[in-house]
């Protein structure tokens, strides 16, 4: 699979992220008003996982709650084409790995916070 971020020249216009490519993405999922992602795993440009929760808010989804746990390590290659934005990155960094804890409602979204390096 490939992902490609739109809309990031916005924010950094001198940065051209190529598409992140997954060989494996494996997740458990739990669906309904409330999501429960028990654990996404992927594999390939980021390796890592991804867990929490998201509450969608159908009326008003600017209000959706979300409460993830990041952990992700970046490839070589990625972080090549990073540039300036890896010196932001490492501000969330343990040892190599991106580990940061999302919480809040997405039109409120505040900064991730890193989590205590283990």
């Amino acid at each position: 699979m490939k992902l490609r971020l739109i809309g990031m020249a916005l924010l950094f216009p001198d940065l051209e992220l190529p598409p992140i490519e997954f060989s494996e993405i494996r997740f458990e999922v739990g669906l309904g008003p409330l999501v429960r992602l028990k654990r996404v795993e992927v594999e390939g440009m980021l390796n890592g996982s991804i867990r929490g929760t998201m509450q969608f808010n159908p009326k008003n989804p600017g209000a959706s709650v979300v409460d993830l746990m990041v952990q992700l390590t970046s490839s070589p290659e990625l972080n090549e084409s990073l540039g300036s934005l890896l010196i932001l990155l490492s501000n969330y960094q343990c040892g190599n790995r991106i580990d940061v804890s999302i919480k809040g409602p997405l039109n409120r979204l505040y900064p991730p916070k890193r989590r205590n390096c283990s």
